[in-house]
């Protein structure tokens, strides 16, 4: 696998970025940190959000953002200079973005799991389609196990291993259609 190395830089923060050329991660990279698709300014509630933040800190807990479909690290790095003192727990089932994910957060308060989101455990397979790296699905293993099959988390297991030192404040999940 190629890779590419680019500088990214966020407010004051500079770092390596590790990407596959001419791939879906570029897509990616433009949506988060050109278009910013992640920035909570944009949302109608921003106040109420900076509010829940606030009395969320005055507990003496961070703020916890679990990002579902963490791709390469793009959102998971965009949400860690957001907001700095959070702890983002960054989800992500297939093996080659995971090891980009996990290549990309390092340095940072990001615990990068890879494994697919779910609402209970169980095992996945994770399967291609036509979206290129950034649109793997999951679908439940019956029988037979492949190699690309992961186990899941649930967010409540996220949340109950998290409660003493974070509160949830922002939950991403994009998992191409299997948020519901």
């Amino acid at each position: 696998m190629k890779l590419e190395k680019m500088k990214l830089l966020i407010g004051s923060m500079e770092r390596a970025f590790f990407l596959r050329p001419n791939s879906s991660d570029t897509g990616v990279i433009g949506q988060i940190f050109v278009d910013l698709a992640y920035d909570i300014k944009k949302l109608q509630r921003y106040s109420d959000l900076m509010d829940f933040l606030r009395l969320g800190r005055a507990t003496g807990r961070r703020p916890l953002i679990v990002d579902a479909g963490a791709n390469i690290g793009a959102s998971s790095i965009y949400f860690s200079a957001e907001c700095m003192d959070s702890r983002v727990i960054a989800i992500e089932p297939e093996a080659v973005n995971f090891q980009l994910l996990f290549e990309n957060s390092k340095g940072l308060d990001i615990l990068s799991l890879p494994c697919a989101v779910a609402a209970t455990n169980k095992r996945m397979h994770v399967v291609e389609t036509d979206w290129g790296n950034w649109g793997y699905r999951t679908q439940p293993a019956q029988n037979e196990t492949r190699a690309t099959d992961v186990n899941c988390v649930t967010l409540n297991e996220i949340y109950q291993t998290c409660d003493k030192d974070y509160f949830p404040f922002i939950v991403k999940i994009d998992i191409e259609g299997a948020e519901k």
